[in-house]
């Protein structure tokens, strides 16, 4: 009898391929710990403008709370960028962000840095 038979139900099966044939074909990237980027590649820039979206959602710094928490809801959306008044990112708004944990942490941390 074959080693690797998955039993479904009243049915037996026999995989196409045996899973130590997948792995050891499967590629091994190297994990990020092992990156190594020379001062040169850290001075390149990549133009990203093709593959954004030309414009997207996003919210004032001084936006509030309310504001940010209704597009969230009423657009679905994952994710969303803070803007200063030159239209640059200077941050990023998650679901995390405006959940009630997320929330309160944040806010508990702007009112240390104002003490």
């Amino acid at each position: 009898m074959h080693s690797s038979i998955l039993m479904v139900s009243d049915h037996s099966y026999v995989p196409i391929v045996e899973w130590e044939q997948v792995e050891k074909s499967y590629p091994k990237y190297p994990s990020v710990k092992e990156a190594r980027i020379s001062p040169m590649d850290r001075d390149c820039v990549m133009d990203l403008r093709p593959y954004a979206n030309q414009a997207p959602v996003s919210v004032q710094e001084q936006a509030s709370v309310a504001r940010t928490y209704e597009l969230f809801r009423n657009l679905g959306l994952r994710f969303l960028p803070v803007v200063n008044h030159h239209n640059q990112v200077v941050g990023t708004i998650t679901r995390a962000d405006l959940a009630s944990d997320g929330l309160a942490s944040t806010l508990l941390m702007k009112g240390k840095k104002h003490i």
